[in-house]
Parts: C-alpha cells; structure tokens; sequence
C-alpha cells in the first residue's frame, strides 16, 4: 500500500522544493509535490559545478521563480558529497534541507512498500519525509568551522598514519634487535628516540662504540636516563649479536630508521596542529559556540573538533535531534521471543563519535566524574558488548550535558550531576 497518497500533497514552505539523492558523480532528482499513487521518476544530472548551476538557471526559469530564494533543495547529509551543493545553492540564494537520515529506511517502506534501495527512489522517500516533518536546514559550516573541520580531519590523517609507522616498526624491531624486548612507552619516549639517533636501534652499533661511549652518548640526549636502562640495553645488544653471530646490522635496519624519522615528522605535525585547535577552541568560547567552563578533564581542542563535525549547536533545538545527527540514537530488534540490545545507529560523522568516545574515556575512570554513572551502567566492569553499551551511553549524556550547557550559559557543576532540581536547589519547597 502506498501511504503517500494519504499525505497532504501541499507546499507549505512557498517554495519549489527538490528532492535531491547524492553520489560522487551525479544527482537524482524528483521535482514539486505531483500527486498519484506512485511518486515521479527521479532524473538524473553529472554533478559538477556548471552543470548544478546551469540546472538551477533552468529550474528557475522553467518553473517561472523571481529568484532562487523560492526554490529549495532536500538531501541527505551523507558523509560531505552534499558541499558543492550546499555552495551552488547559496550562490543562487536557494536554500538547502536536510531530511532525517535514520528514517530513510522507513520511509522507502512507506513509500514503496518495499526496503530496495536504488538512487531513482531516494528522492521520493525524501519527499514522504518532508510532508511528515523530518527534516532541518542545511548545516551551516561558515569558514570558521571549514578550518577547524579541516584541520581535525589532518590530525586524525596523521594520528592513522603514525600508528601504521609504529607497528611497522614494532615489527622489524625484531630483526634489526633480536632481543629487543622494551615496551613501546620506552620505544617512543625520549629516551627510545635518542637511542635512534645515536645507534639506530642497533645492536652492533651499540657494542661496537663500548658500555661507556654508549652510556655518555645516551647520557648527552637524556641527562635522567636511569643507568639499569642502560645496562639493561646493552645486555640485550650483546644476546642479540650474540644470537645473529654477525658483526654486520640486518639489511632492514635502514628501512626501519626512516619509519622511525618519518613518526617523528609526523608527531611533530601533530604537535603543530594540537596547539592550533587549541586556540580556536579558546576562540570558540570567546564567541559563544561552545561552553566556557568546561567539565574536569575535557580540553577544549578535542571539544572543538566534535563542534567542527557538527556544526554551530544553535541548529539542534533538542537532544535528540543531535543525537540523531551523531548517530548515537538507540534502535532495538524485537520480535516474539527474541529481543535484541539497544544499539546506537551509527548514522553521521563517525569521527565525531570516536571523538566522544576518546573525550569520555578518563571521565568514567575511578575518582572521574561520570565514574558513578558508568559502573552503574557496567557493575562487573566487562569489556565486552556491556562496555561498549555503557560508554554509548556515557557518550549520549556527555552530549547531553554539553548542549545543555550552550543552551542555558551555565557552568558544569559536578554536584547537580544526577540529582533532581529540589536536591541541587534546597531553597525550593516540596508540597
């Protein structure tokens, strides 16, 4: 059964609406509010600048508008493709909708009484959106907020980077020094780094140079260097050469020292960036789009980059609707006897989310403040599926908090955290 018909097939927003699906090459789209039991066809154009713009020229004069302020675009937000849209619309002063990506699924089983999903459809599942309600203006990520998205997207490029470079590293450790056996926090703390620059990790190296060249050398880089350390390295030189028999360093030796000058680069980088984010999130307080009295242990450049994600907070006038946008809305599975967990729907930006989940992490550690309310949520501190559902929902009501916090001005107090208005306000009278 179509359901659609059943809808109001009226224009309440005195606009030429267009229901737009997005890919990398080309748009799908239905236009206007035509009525009948099967929505219109979707079309199709190449998604480049001149041709979106020559196609709004045409919308504009086809459907006779005085301007593109009367003409409307409804897409999904999915994953940035939507940009260049979003900037040729505003170019012609037209304006951009998102629809509610979580029900889209629905609403093609509404719409076409079926789940399929083809790019000639998306349009007219968007369409029975719109007539319900579901929907929002565009985002608006002015340059401000392209910057500091940018400059995000960097940093996470060069933290995945530098991981692959350490594992790779650890890897051919166990070539170049055979009974190299130190923790990684050794292996890339400023000790491990002087030991790359003086001996390359290298085991003949080390011996060839003697225990007190060796250890002054160390000494010169780190001057609080304990001396076990070092005599705990050269015992491991001696084994390892000891094992290779040979006085020559393993081939990859070369191959690993550039690994490590390039994780070196990239943590510098990354230092760079750090500091940058940092003042723009002091910025970003000065400007009133994110709370000045932050909760204990939560940095303003790893708030800042989740508002990036988001957009100005203004736009969510209920949690939901940001928790929707983040993807961390619940869904259940139930069917007779079988119920399902809750599990979040992962829809939106799923660097925002692991943002969060980073950002919540030391705040349910022991003596934190949303510690109480994680071990309610995980008593027997199980790091399997219970875990991760409890640090879902930490996530949800950190974000809860913080929109709270932007909405009303106030600062973050830990004592009002989980008590009710008339404990936290002694002063009201209960009757």
């Amino acid at each position: 059964m179509n359901n659609l018909q059943k809808l109001p097939q009226t224009n309440h927003s005195n606009c030429l609406s267009v229901f737009v699906d997005i890919s990398k090459d080309y748009l799908d789209y239905t236009i206007g509010w035509e009525s009948g039991n099967t929505p219109a066809k979707a079309n199709r154009i190449d998604y480049r600048v001149n041709t979106v713009q020559q196609w709004i020229s045409e919308l504009i004069a086809e459907h006779q508008l005085s301007s593109g302020e009367q003409l409307e675009f409804v897409c999904e937000p999915t994953g940035g493709l939507q940009h260049k849209l979003l900037l040729v619309a505003r170019h012609n002063a037209a304006r951009v909708r998102y629809v509610d990506t979580e029900r889209m699924y629905n609403a093609r089983m509404i719409t076409y009484g079926n789940s399929e999903k083809t790019d000639e459809k998306d349009p007219g599942a968007m369409r029975n959106l719109y007539l319900i309600g579901r929907h929002r203006p565009a985002v608006s990520r002015d340059v401000l907020h392209q910057t500091v998205r940018s400059i995000s997207q960097e940093y996470e490029e060069l933290s995945q980077q530098a991981i692959r470079a350490r594992n790779k590293i650890h890897g051919l450790l166990g070539y170049v020094f055979v009974d190299y056996n130190k923790s990684a926090n050794f292996t890339f703390s400023r000790s491990g780094q002087a030991l790359a620059k003086e001996f390359s990790f290298c085991p003949q190296y080390i011996l060839q140079a003697g225990y007190q060249e060796f250890a002054r050398r160390l000494k010169s880089q780190v001057s609080r260097i304990r001396r076990t350390i070092l005599q705990q390295i050269w015992a491991m030189a001696e084994r390892s050469v000891a094992i290779t028999d040979t006085d020559f360093p393993d081939p990859r030796l070369d191959y690993m020292v550039t690994l490590y000058e390039q994780w070196i680069g990239l943590e510098a980088r990354k230092s760079e960036l750090k500091e940058r984010l940092h003042a723009y999130g002091e910025l970003y307080q000065e400007q009133g789009l994110m709370p000045v009295n932050l909760p204990p242990k939560v940095t303003p450049w790893m708030l800042v980059r989740v508002i990036a994600e988001t957009g100005s907070l203004d736009g969510f006038k209920h949690i939901r609707q940001l928790w929707a946008y983040l993807g961390l809305k619940l869904a259940r599975r139930q069917s007779g006897k079988y119920k399902g967990h809750s599990k979040i729907t992962k829809k939106g930006s799923s660097l925002a989310r692991k943002l969060l989940f980073q950002i919540c992490l030391p705040l349910v550690k022991k003596g934190a403040w949303l510690h109480s309310a994680y071990k309610r949520q995980n008593p027997k501190g199980k790091r399997g599926g219970k875990g991760i559902r409890a640090m879902t929902s930490m996530m949800r009501k950190f974000v809860k908090i913080m929109l709270a916090m932007h909405q009303s001005g106030d600062c973050f107090h830990v004592s009002r955290l989980g008590c009710c208005e008339s404990q936290y306000n002694p002063e009201m009278t209960h009757h």
